[in-house]
């Protein structure tokens, strides 16, 4: 197992916390500080740099998930787990990231060619938006999707990246996946639920960091639902997106209106869009 590192995070607490959640006191891991890594490693998008990107180039989260597909690749292994540090098994009886349910998650992919990721998404305090915890509170419907926290992939010479320097770059590298795979429909499964650690969600920088991210894989992801596969990407013309950016506004407006009732907090402060 291998742990990558960054920012002011301390490899024993990390190491012990991934041990910890994976029951596994004997694992062998190893410790990678992202700042060491080589620049050769490190490859330049276009996308990174920009204009949309520049609210959240704070965050290195897309850069490390992508570095950690570039290791599986390089080892040579054929699937690869990602656990974030704030991420623990459920208790809620659901599976989880038990022993026991990462072999059933990892079978499953063996049987099934087509199934390219499954994922844990968080059942108790939602990984969500600023946006998406604002409509919970104003009463409006918000579910949850498996996210790159707690993400089993199937390692391949062709897979999609994470962009750089993006809200929602696990939704973004999911999208690319489906909309690649020969059965769009079986390529994404849910393999249970697990917990994150709460943090507060209507700090003003985040909503700042993500709007963007929002706005593109909202409309990413509804257009694939209602296209399927390949022939979404037809579909993604200037006509399109004005009507994503005019129902986001709408809803914005709905949310802003809606918010003087509901006592949600809008505390400026400083707060890393990775989180």
């Amino acid at each position: 197992m291998i742990n990558l590192q960054s920012h002011d995070a301390k490899a024993g607490e990390c190491v012990a916390g991934l041990k910890d959640v994976l029951q596994d006191s004997a694992a062998t891991l190893i410790n990678v500080n992202v700042n060491d890594v080589h620049p050769s490693w490190q490859p330049s998008f276009e996308s990174a740099i920009h204009e949309l990107t520049k609210p959240h180039r704070a965050s290195n989260l897309s850069w490390k998930r992508t570095l950690r597909q570039m290791l599986a690749v390089r080892l040579g292994w054929k699937f690869v787990l990602f656990v974030d540090d704030d991420i623990t098994p459920a208790t809620d009886g659901s599976r989880t990231l038990l022993p026991s349910d990462l072999l059933y998650a990892l079978y499953a992919m063996q049987e099934d060619d087509d199934l390219q990721i499954v994922g844990w998404p968080s059942v108790d305090f939602h990984d969500n938006s600023v946006v998406g915890h604002a409509r919970r509170v104003i009463g409006l419907p918000q579910d949850v999707f498996i996210t790159g926290s707690a993400m089993l992939l199937r390692v391949t010479g062709h897979m999609s990246f994470f962009p750089f320097s993006m809200y929602n770059e696990d939704w973004l590298r999911m999208i690319g996946t489906v909309a690649g795979a020969p059965n769009p429909r079986r390529a994404l499964a849910r393999g249970g639920g697990v917990r994150q650690r709460p943090y507060d969600p209507f700090r003003v920088p985040r909503a700042q960091c993500e709007e963007v991210g929002e706005l593109i894989g909202e409309g990413l992801m509804n257009l694939l639902e209602d296209e399927g596969g390949k022939a979404f990407a037809g579909r993604t013309d200037a006509a399109y997106w004005k009507r994503v950016i005019v129902e986001r506004r709408a809803l914005l407006e709905d949310i802003i209106e809606a918010r003087a009732g509901t006592g949600v907090s809008s505390r400026d402060g400083e707060q890393s869009c990775e989180a």
